[in-house]
């Protein structure tokens, strides 16, 4: 089960984030899976609102996914703590 961890909100769209967490106990792939912001919801205008994952990733129980509002190259890396982040990129 993917869950929303953690948002940084910004004026400059380059530094805005969502981080997400795999809080279940069996992998999960993340292709498919949907952000949608909350006013695109109220609003129906989901042109710049949303982000459909096309990662073909699988994101195994307490690893993260760090989406950016930036441009860049899906990759994986670890923390300093050893934890297990996919870094993905609204471009």
């Amino acid at each position: 089960m993917i869950r929303i961890v953690g948002v940084q909100k910004s004026d400059k769209a380059g530094q805005e984030f969502v981080l997400l967490q795999n809080q279940g106990s069996m992998r999960v792939r993340l292709r498919g899976h949907v952000v949608v912001a909350e006013n695109a919801l109220a609003t129906g205008g989901y042109s710049n609102a949303i982000h459909l994952f096309s990662d073909d990733v699988e994101v195994m129980p307490g690893w993260y996914v760090l989406l950016r509002t930036s441009l860049g190259e899906p990759r994986w890396s670890s923390t300093s703590e050893g934890q297990r982040v996919f870094y993905t990129y609204m471009n």
